[in-house]
């Protein structure tokens, strides 16, 4: 079950925006999406879908496999709270900077790229999450699904991490 906080329930965009998604949610049918069955709103006002379960690990289990196993880098993505870092140094949150959503299609797969596009530059982990952030904020600031290009994450912001992601890539066929 997936729930809009009690705190946002009040805001008439963040409930247009989550009704929206889950109403478009209801016709995707495909193996890699969690099919949304019910949209609701319960008793003390808040909105809720019933999803799929998917058979898996909570995060504890990911944060505790990870310490376990000794791997690198986990990311979290937290939508508009941003991004968490957990690592072998410990815990990051990278914030979202404000900014005038129209859009939310496409933030998560744009913010994925360019953290991968950072990862193989071989760039620091958190010059990775803020071209990752960088990403998804340009993504919510269009209208629509479009890609995101080098030339949008400079314009963003990118300075000096786009310097080096850029030198990368005039080196590098992708």
């Amino acid at each position: 079950i997936k729930r809009v906080l009690p705190n946002l329930t009040s805001n008439p965009q963040f409930v247009a925006m989550f009704l929206d998604e889950a109403r478009l949610s209801l016709f995707l049918q495909h193996a890699n999406v969690v099919q949304v069955f019910d949209i609701s709103k319960a008793d003390d006002g808040t909105y809720f879908l019933v999803m799929e379960y998917v058979d898996g690990c909570d995060l504890k289990a990911l944060m505790n496999f990870h310490n376990e196993t000794g791997s690198k880098d986990i990311v979290i993505a937290r939508g508009s709270e941003g991004m968490g870092l957990h690592g072998r140094s410990g815990h990051v949150h990278y914030p979202t900077t404000a900014k005038t959503v129209f859009d939310v299609s496409g933030a998560g797969d744009s913010s994925l790229a360019a953290l991968a596009m950072g990862w193989a530059a071989k760039l620091d982990p958190l010059t990775c999450l803020h071209l990752a952030n960088l990403a998804g904020g340009v993504a919510v600031s269009r209208l629509g699904a479009k890609s995101v290009s080098l030339d949008d994450l400079r314009e963003a912001g990118g300075g000096e991490e786009m310097a080096k992601l850029l030198s990368y890539n005039d080196a590098t066929e992708w």
